[in-house]
């Protein structure tokens, strides 16, 4: 697994929200600070009112959603290291599926449209992204070598600029097919080049880095 400088302002960003230094990906109070910023990157504040709220529920209670994706977090470094792509591509739809059910519940109280499928990848990779940055990630890097690419504007940019496959639609409104028809097809591309490294998790550290601006 590659840790360079490109990490660093990631690292930094996710200890000052911690409080301290010494985080583990095996305990679900150090997941959260992980999940939170996932959480921002995921661009709430998009969320689109659909009906007059009251007062009860004039305000997105988000806590419990979060609560919940840390825990699947949680269990997932606490139990047996996962041996195969697909054991892990059924783990991260799961956990999307049922992080998209809570998010929208939550929306729906609180008078909001419903978010589609490119949201949920986006927290659950960027949650990833940030626990690799944890304290005792070394001892545990089993656990990231199935890792997805995380598709948000600066990833796809770098997309469709090197696949045949040009897709429109923005990150956030990608459909569970859609986005696991990118990752099958950046998982071909990626061994066919050279400038980053061949396995997605690792090389989006690269890409976003180079696309972002």
């Amino acid at each position: 697994m590659y840790y360079t400088k490109l990490t660093e302002v990631f690292a930094k960003n996710i200890m000052l929200r911690a409080g301290r230094r010494q985080l583990s990906v095996r305990n679900k109070d150090d997941i959260l600070h992980a999940v939170d910023g996932a959480y921002l990157s995921m661009q709430p504040r998009t969320y689109k009112k659909v009906k007059v709220q009251n007062t009860a529920t004039k305000k997105l209670n988000r806590t419990g959603v979060l609560d919940n994706l840390a825990q699947r977090f949680e269990d997932y470094f606490n139990a047996p290291a996962l041996k195969t792509q697909a054991d892990f591509d059924d783990w991260h739809k799961k956990t999307c599926d049922d992080f998209l059910v809570d998010i929208n519940n939550a929306l729906d109280l609180a008078g909001y449209q419903n978010v589609c499928y490119g949201k949920a990848q986006k927290i659950v990779n960027v949650t990833f992204k940030n626990l690799y940055l944890f304290d005792d990630v070394g001892a545990n890097l089993e656990y990231f070598k199935f890792c997805h690419f995380i598709l948000d504007s600066a990833n796809m940019h770098w997309y469709n600029s090197v696949s045949k496959k040009k897709v429109t639609t923005p990150w956030s409104k990608l459909s569970d097919k859609s986005y696991m028809d990118i990752q099958k097809d950046i998982r071909q591309y990626l061994p066919t080049q050279t400038k980053y490294p061949a396995n997605p998790f690792e090389a989006e550290f690269y890409v976003w880095s180079d696309y972002r601006f």
